[in-house]
């Protein structure tokens, strides 16, 4: 990775290695990192997912930003789904508040359907609430569902975040 500019080359090592995890998994974080700035949007892609594997709190910063301003429809929805895959580790409730918090501003600005429907899935998720909307409905971006789901959690996102 150290001594490759082969842009390819590194959006797939970085995800082999982070579904590898093992014994290099400090490295492959940093790795991670480091390949969220790329320019090329697949490699960000790869390593967002990563992120969400092996990150910790610490990368919740990174993912928002993506999240928030990533030009690149695919990096704000893994983005989102990588907020879940960190609360399916730690089950944490301060980065469960970091994800409803980063999530109530996207829902505020985001357009895309499939970037909304992930973010709905994983406040599904991660809040333990369904949201009168199925999973195949989000799968096959029923926009008249998500948009009717998207009032409903962006009010529960407001209660949950001011209850805190």
């Amino acid at each position: 990775m150290d001594n490759n500019e082969d842009v390819d080359f590194h959006s797939e090592i970085i995800f082999l290695l982070g579904l590898i995890r093992g014994n290099y998994k400090h490295k492959t974080l940093e790795y991670a990192r480091k390949l969220t700035k790329s320019t090329d949007d697949y490699t960000r892609d790869r390593a967002i997912i990563v992120l969400g594997w092996l990150g910790t709190t610490q990368d919740t910063e990174i993912l928002e930003e993506h999240l928030l301003n990533d030009k690149n429809s695919k990096c704000r929805a893994w983005s989102a789904s990588s907020f879940m895959q960190m609360w399916f580790k730690s089950n944490s409730e301060d980065l469960k508040l970091k994800s409803f918090k980063s999530f109530q501003k996207a829902l505020t600005r985001e357009t895309d359907y499939f970037v909304l429907a992930v973010i709905i899935g994983a406040i599904r998720e991660i809040g333990q609430k369904k949201f009168d909307i199925s999973q195949k409905a989000l799968d096959n971006l029923e926009t008249e569902k998500i948009d009717i789901a998207k009032i409903k959690v962006q009010s529960f996102l407001a209660k949950t975040l001011n209850l805190n």
